[in-house]
């Protein structure tokens, strides 16, 4: 029997066809990959650009939070000198050196009164530097002589300095902001003797990806103001010159491409520039060109490799191909009936290679996916994983290969060919030749988009507040659960503040409480807006709230001080007016104008020295307490 099947004209016509079909498939694949090679060259520098951009967006974000966090010093030394009553000269003294101690690349922290003549000075250097400064005449400085004269609009901007050497002859850059009263008229500046090197573990971090070797920042005047690697060599360089800058200079993009000989290093280089956000500084970062195309040439060696192992794989499939077309051409009758299943069946159905490409796909999963058959033949399953599940799934899957397993079932999400999210769950099969290797893998997709959007809906209902989408009582204690274990993890104090509306029953009484929802959903917003993303803000019950600070000073005093601002800043933002939407059924839309204050209550911890229940309640009690201090107050326990 076999000997006939091998004389069927038809097997002979179909092996020949084989064989053709791999010698042109072959072809084709080198001519593909010759062309990809040729033409990848753009590829690769884009490739390299965009790596670029993605530690040059780093780089601004972190740059930017560093400065802000220098902002906000600059803000509470200002709030000092206009503290009513004035504090006393010891206890502005020790808040000033307390943020030196946190910032210990800060050399000097000076105020300056309108005429010029310093008016306090604090450093944690030797007393001789201090009275140095002291004794200085900053009225023709340029960071006094800026903010003297600087228009309305530019009152309350902090401005940054080029690199100088300061009288102790050192390297610093001066960050500063006026001192102006509630008029506009102005008293002074209060500044910060910085250290470039400041920047020193934000660029080292951009520098992690391997595709850059230089990374600098500049101001709009082309002043490097810190650059590594060998940031002594050049600090204070000016690269306006440069023809990348000046094209940066001249660009409106969020980032600028450059690639030439920069006039830093006359090396030649592909380079991103980027604006810090908010600030007078620019980032640049770079790669070497000569690297980057040693990758190319790498890239041209791995496809010329490929092709080969290509082209082995390829006869040695046409040879498998031919001695197993007795197996199929046997098989032929079983194969009709499965396909009628495969065709009709409501389930999505798939068989795949060891290689992890489709071989066949059925109506049922064209349709759960959007694409028709010859689009999902096209693709690989890996290409339509959902990158968060695709370990996951090719770590089973590899199991299946290598014999660990025969078959698995998971759950995994997929990307419809419309961007939507699709849930699905896998039951897979591996179907195996004789000597135990991976024939073909068969895979039964069910769509439970449906049932797992149903149970990520009473999962956000079970932890978050209905109205104002805040964490509800469950989900804060959890969150602060958290909070005190990496307290006890890191040894830095955290703080929780309650909050209590005051003026919230004669909004209800008088507007409804539509008018009162409204008033809850403005303060939940405010909320968000006053504190960092690594803190939580929860709606506690009725008009209360909860707010967790995390990761404050390791120093109690210190850890108030934060803790207080925040708190001020809180207590500021929600005694502001509100005009609230009141929709009205059968009327149409009201706006009511409202005023409401808050009582807040603060206590500082730190780790679990004290239960979950004892810190709400110590909150809890000092909220009454200022309450009981006339309301619209911040008390601590």
């Amino acid at each position: 029997m076999t000997k006939n099947f091998y004389k069927n004209p038809e097997f002979t016509k179909n092996t020949s066809f084989v064989w053709v079909a791999v010698t042109v498939f072959l072809a084709i694949v080198g001519a593909i990959l010759t062309w990809h090679a040729y033409d990848s060259y753009g590829e690769v520098l884009e490739q390299e650009y965009r790596a670029l951009e993605g530690q040059a967006h780093l780089g601004d974000v972190q740059v930017g939070g560093a400065l802000r966090s220098i902002n906000l010093v600059l803000q509470s030394v200002i709030d000092d000198t206009q503290a009513v009553p004035k504090l006393s000269p010891q206890i502005v003294q020790q808040r000033k050196l307390s943020w030196l101690r946190q910032f210990p690349e800060v050399h000097f922290m000076l105020t300056v009164d309108s005429h010029g003549q310093t008016t306090t000075a604090e450093s944690l250097d030797d007393p001789g530097s201090v009275a140095a400064v002291r004794a200085f005449d900053a009225s023709q400085r340029e960071y006094f002589t800026i903010h003297r004269d600087a228009k309305p609009e530019d009152y309350f901007r902090f401005q940054i300095s080029r690199p100088f050497k300061t009288i102790t002859r050192r390297y610093t850059i001066t960050i500063s902001r006026a001192i102006r009263s509630k008029d506009g008229q102005f008293l002074g500046v209060a500044l910060v003797s910085l250290s470039p090197t400041y920047f020193d573990s934000i660029l080292q971090q951009v520098l992690s990806n391997d595709v850059l070797d230089a990374a600098a920042l500049h101001n709009r005047n082309g002043d490097i103001v810190y650059r590594l690697p060998h940031p002594d060599n050049y600090l204070g360089k000016n690269i306006a010159n440069g023809d990348a800058f000046k094209s940066y200079l001249g660009s409106n993009l969020h980032f600028t491409r450059y690639s030439g000989v920069t006039v830093t290093d006359n090396v030649k280089r592909i380079l991103v520039f980027s604006r810090v956000e908010g600030t007078s500084l620019d980032i640049g970062v770079s790669g070497r060109f000569d690297v980057v195309m040693g990758r190319w040439k790498v890239s041209c060696l791995m496809k010329a490799l490929t092709f080969m192992l290509l082209a082995g794989l390829s006869l040695a499939l046409a040879q498998e191909t031919q001695r197993r077309m007795h197996a199929r051409w046997a098989s032929e009758k079983t194969e009709k009936r499965f396909r009628a299943f495969f065709e009709r069946s409501m389930v999505g159905m798939a068989t795949l290679n060891s290689h992890e490409h489709w071989i066949d796909v059925n109506p049922a999963l064209c349709e759960i996916l959007g694409y028709s058959s010859d689009e999902l033949l096209s693709t690989t399953w890996v290409q339509l994983s959902h990158l968060q599940d695709l370990a996951a799934g090719q770590r089973q899957f590899g199991r299946l290969l290598s014999g660990e397993i025969d078959e698995f079932e998971m759950d995994g999400r997929f990307i419809h060919k419309n961007g939507n999210i699709v849930f699905m769950h896998l039951a897979v099969r591996a179907v195996r030749k004789h000597n135990q290797e991976v024939d073909y893998v068969v895979a039964l997709l069910e769509d439970i988009t449906e049932r797992k959007q149903a149970e990520e809906a009473i999962h956000h209902l079970a932890f978050n507040d209905a109205l104002t989408k805040l964490p509800n009582r469950r989900l804060l204690s959890e969150r602060l659960n958290q909070t005190m274990v990496a307290s006890q993890r890191t040894g830095r104090h955290c703080a929780l503040m309650f909050l209590d509306m005051d003026n919230l029953k004669p909004l209800n009484d008088t507007n409804g409480h539509n008018a009162g929802d409204a008033l809850l959903i403005e303060i939940a917003d405010r909320l968000k807006n006053c504190v960092r993303t690594v803190d939580t803000v929860s709606r506690f019950g009725g008009d209360e709230f909860v707010v967790v600070l995390s990761e404050l000073a390791a120093d109690v005093t210190d850890s108030k001080a934060q803790a207080g601002v925040v708190a001020e800043k809180i207590r500021v933002k929600l005694s502001e007016p509100y005009l609230l939407t009141v929709k009205m059924e059968g009327r149409p839309d009201s706006i009511v104008e409202h005023y409401c204050t808050v009582s807040i209550g603060v206590v500082v911890f730190i780790g679990h020295d004290a239960s979950e229940d004892d810190i709400l309640k110590w909150a809890d009690d000092a909220m009454y307490q200022a309450k009981g201090a006339g309301r619209n107050t911040v008390r601590f326990h």
